[in-house]
């Protein structure tokens, strides 16, 4: 995964605690079979396969990895640490290197990107079966 200039600045500026975290999220993301693409969206560092998959978000007190189909990651989250109550994301805290479990993160970035394929492939199986109709 190419780095963007952006997120280095952002990761700069962090304390030295959040920047352990994220940099260590960073290195997992960039896993190459993953595929991702780094950029900067909406303040923080988004990463995207076929569509947004996950992003990083840092507060005071954590940093956070989350997921923007993550209501549907649920069902794939053994551990259950996936947090939130919205329609659409949830994310996972960390507040120290010690809470980072690649076994938890990779199955759920796995996941994530399977669900966009799934739904692009959903929209062209449906493209072509209306398509097939309209003739």
């Amino acid at each position: 995964m190419e780095h963007n200039d952006k997120v280095d600045q952002f990761i700069a500026e962090l304390s030295p605690e959040q920047n352990s975290i994220v940099l260590k999220l960073r290195e997992i993301l960039a896993n190459p079979s993953f595929d991702l693409t780094e950029t900067y969206k909406w303040s923080s560092p988004t990463y995207e396969n076929n569509g947004l998959v996950a992003y990083i978000k840092t507060a005071k007190a954590y940093v956070s990895l989350g997921f923007y189909k993550g209501f549907e990651l649920v069902p794939f989250d053994s551990s259950e640490l996936l947090e939130g109550s919205g329609n659409t994301l949830r994310h996972l805290k960390f507040r120290s290197l010690e809470d980072i479990y690649v076994s938890v993160i990779e199955p759920l970035i796995t996941q994530a990107i399977n669900l966009n394929l799934k739904t692009i492939n959903n929209g062209l199986l449906k493209f072509s079966v209306d398509k097939n109709v309209a003739q």
